[in-house]
């Protein structure tokens, strides 16, 4: 594909909360461009006027460009939390309308849940905290605080679910309700916090060796393969 030289755009990464990232880019028929999150909003600096959103299989099609991830290892920590929220709506849906016949359904949440979880706190704890503490060991505490309430949180509502009574009374499951909206709650806020602070200032401070080091390491955790 062949483009005038002259035609350039703006590319703004929509990521959460946080502010965008901007990125002047020359089109040409293949271009690296380093994006963070799924979506982006494309404008003509050419005179075209209106902003439009595209995907990035989109700009690939149209502009025949190579888009990767400025941030991989940040980029994987959210798909777990995406994986996570999942679970975690799964888990409020059943926890809203409790009763002995959806106590199944908190199960299966919780051991879905568990599932993600363990591996992200893992990838997160041997290797992404112990990259960043130096440099910011105030957040990183705070971090470390939230996994180990969720954990403790966690442990409580697996522990009844454990020993369900045959017939669940009322105030049980109402303690189970408690109990889970309180863990819904707290890993929620965790990943709010994560990808508004944390991953924020991981941003600015790893290096793009940094990232893809740390990315790979974590595709490594979760095959299951051993790290050299």
């Amino acid at each position: 594909m062949q483009y005038q030289s002259h035609f350039r755009v703006h590319l703004e990464v929509v990521a959460g909360n946080a502010e965008p990232a901007v990125y002047n880019v020359a089109v040409t028929a293949t271009r690296m461009c380093a994006l963070e999150g799924g979506w982006v909003i494309s404008r003509s600096l050419a005179g075209q006027v209106g902003f439009s959103a595209w995907s990035i299989d989109e700009v690939m099609a149209w502009y025949g460009w190579i888009v990767a991830s400025a941030t991989p290892a940040c980029d994987h920590l959210r798909q777990d939390h995406r994986q996570m929220e999942e679970y975690l709506d799964r888990l409020l849906t059943a926890l809203s309308h409790i009763s002995p016949e959806l106590v199944s359904d908190v199960r299966g949440a919780v051991t879905s849940l568990q599932c993600v979880e363990t591996l992200h706190f893992e990838k997160e704890e041997s290797l992404f905290y112990p990259k960043l503490r130096p440099a910011f060991p105030d957040l990183l505490a705070q971090m470390d605080l939230q996994h180990q309430d969720i954990r403790e949180v966690e442990q409580h509502v697996a522990e009844m679910l454990a020993d369900t009574p045959e017939i669940p009374e009322q105030r049980w499951l109402d303690e189970l309700r408690r109990s889970g909206i309180e863990l819904y709650d707290r890993i929620q806020h965790h990943i709010v916090d994560e990808e508004d602070q944390l991953f924020r200032v991981a941003g600015n401070h790893l290096t793009p060796e940094d990232q893809e080091t740390l990315a790979s390491a974590f595709k490594k955790i979760q095959s299951g393969k051993s790290q050299g």
